[in-house]
This record gives C-alpha cells, structure tokens and sequence, in this order.
C-alpha cells in the first residue's frame, strides 16, 4: 500500500472514531471530535501514529511545551509520530540567527520531553532524506 492510500485510510478511520460511527479498538468510548482532528491533523510520516493511538496531549499543548524549552523560537515543522517506542509530537524550532533547529520531542501521552537536541542543517538534510526514502 503507497503511502497516499494509507494516509486515506488513517483519515478516513479517523473521521469515524470523531462521529463515533466505529468503537474504539479497546472498546472504551471512541475519543472526541477534538482528539480526532488533532491526529488527523498530524502531519504524515513513515512512523506515523495509528488510528488505534489516541494521545492524551493535544498538538497545541505539545507545542506550548516545546517553546518554552525554546522561548525565542519558531516553530518550522510539526508532527506525531513513533519514535524511541514513544508517540511523540516532534518540532522542528528555528531560532532568529542561529543555523539549524532545535528538534524538541514531546510525549503525546504525558506531556514531558522525551528530547531536545539541536540539529545542524546538514542533519536536517539528512533526516529529510531519510524520512523521504521511507515513504
């Protein structure tokens, strides 16, 4: 299955679970409307989370999370996504006169850092790269 079919799929399953027109895979009663759109709204990669993962922190929270690990920053990219064995929101932070980004992830079910690091452009282009042959 291409990467275009599955995201139709995800989004798709996802906008059943927000009119609760399918149950959860648990279930427990289907996540709200709010939940939903959020994943759904998640930018799409290889490591993308399922539609069976629900996260308990919303993208807006994760973010608001984020900038404070960076208060002068910009946020460049989002998303949620697998990685380490955690759901994670991953952001992409530039700041105002440096070279590269600050890459913070936040756990999608507790809130807390799970890393921050900073990647130098190269690195960057390097994870573009790979995220990119993996689809």
């Amino acid at each position: 299955m291409n990467t275009r079919s599955l995201v139709a799929v995800i989004s798709f399953s996802l906008t059943l679970l927000a009119v609760g027109c399918a149950p959860s895979p648990d279930g427990s009663q289907a996540p709200t409307a709010d939940s939903s759109a959020q994943t759904a709204a998640a930018k799409t990669s290889s490591t993308q989370a399922t539609a069976a993962e629900t996260p308990s922190v919303t993208m807006d929270q994760a973010r608001k999370t984020a900038l404070e690990q960076v208060p002068q920053g910009q946020v460049q990219s989002e998303e949620l996504e697998h990685e380490g064995g955690h759901l994670v929101y991953s952001f992409d932070i530039a700041v105002s006169g440096q070279e590269g980004v600050e890459e913070i992830l936040v756990d999608a079910m507790d809130g807390t850092i799970v890393s921050a690091e900073h990647e130098s452009p190269a690195a960057e282009q390097a994870e573009a790269a790979a995220d990119a042959d993996a689809q």
